[in-house]
């Protein structure tokens, strides 16, 4: 029974030490996260994101097994870091998504003056064909 009992405590201490391994690496990808998303390395920041949701449903599925949650005052300061750089990234990007809309509206509007000026010489002779007769 003892052995049975020490089975038990060295499970739950390997799945301890899981749930922090991976809660590191989350953070560390989170850091990442704000570098590429500085770069503009927007394909990468959606690989990372992948990554990163597979962390997280095996970080609440540890944590629901061994019994962890917010009232861990060690976990609830890392959560905290992670919400405060999650918070900033989620900023970095509606900033990056706010950049290429004017740059878009810029590029439309730039079109629109461009087929209408072709529109003007399209339809008509235009004066280089009228004096290259001439």
């Amino acid at each position: 029974m003892i052995k049975l009992l020490n089975l038990a405590h060295d499970s739950t201490r390997s799945l301890e030490r899981e749930f922090w391994c991976v809660l590191a690496a989350y953070e560390r990808a989170t850091i990442e996260e704000a570098s590429l998303i500085a770069a503009g390395n927007f394909q990468e920041v959606l690989v990372l994101s992948r990554a990163k949701a597979c962390m997280l449903d095996r970080m609440q599925a540890v944590a629901q097994t061994i019994g962890l949650d917010r009232s861990d005052l060690r976990l609830a300061k890392r959560l905290q870091g992670i919400q405060l750089a999650e918070s900033l990234n989620q900023d970095s990007i509606s900033c990056a998504l706010s950049e290429t809309s004017a740059e878009i509206q810029k590029v439309r509007s730039a079109l629109r003056n461009l087929v209408s000026v072709r529109g003007a010489y399209g339809g008509k002779e235009s004066a280089t064909e009228f004096v290259a007769e001439g």
